[in-house]
């Protein structure tokens, strides 16, 4: 009789470890490549649809029950790193465009908006304070 502490059963049998019980679950081992896990937590999460709302890697809390459930602590924390570095890619590209404020604009429910302006003519608009107070009432 082995003394080790079992982590779950999963089908009537022990698992011993958490990779274990994880693989066991999603029924196959560790992902080979970065790219192989991105492509599982894609599926995972439902294309990055959360709380009624289709988001982007970049956008995404990976902090997540199913992030927990079907991925091991070593994977997740891979997620955080290629999360991370996939914000300053697309951080850095944003800033390469070189946006100029055209207006800040308030309005009557107190909300302000900034318009932006890019190198190329493309308008983007920043909402800086939401509609609050009595106008929204």
């Amino acid at each position: 009789m082995e003394n080790r502490m079992i982590w779950g059963y999963f089908n009537g049998e022990p698992k011993y470890t958490e990779e274990d019980w994880i693989y066991s679950i999603r029924h196959h081992g560790a992902c080979a490549s970065d790219e192989e896990l991105i492509a599982l937590a894609t599926k995972i999460s439902g294309n990055w649809y959360n709380a009624g709302w289709h988001q982007s890697f970049t956008t995404y809390l990976l902090d997540q029950h199913e992030f927990e459930r079907y991925f091991t602590r070593a994977e997740r924390k891979r997620l955080h790193e290629l999360q991370a570095e996939a914000i300053a890619a697309e951080k850095a590209a944003d800033e390469a465009r070189g946006w100029k404020l055209k207006g800040r604009y308030t309005y009557a429910d107190n909300s302000t908006e900034e318009v932006w302006v890019d190198k190329d003519g493309i308008e983007k608009t920043v909402m800086v304070e939401a509609p609050h107070g009595d106008a929204c009432y």
